[in-house]
């Protein structure tokens, strides 16, 4: 019998990343209606999934940081 090893915590958040930022590169490709910002409505969604499961505004926030400074 093989023993599975099991991927460490920082992997399989890099993982869950990795596929995130995947799957919405496929969403934006398609974006059937035009829209013109469909990243700024998938972003949107997540901050109010990540509220609905308990993230506070300020947790959300922080981990999302303050944005490029230009």
């Amino acid at each position: 019998m093989t023993e599975r090893k099991e991927v460490p915590w920082e992997g399989q958040c890099a993982d869950a990343a990795y596929q995130f930022a995947f799957r919405c590169a496929d969403l934006v490709t398609r974006n059937p209606h035009n829209l013109a910002a469909p990243l700024n409505g998938i972003i949107n969604n997540l901050m109010t999934e990540l509220w609905d499961r308990n993230f506070s505004q300020s947790e959300v926030r922080t981990a999302i940081g303050p944005g490029p400074e230009y």
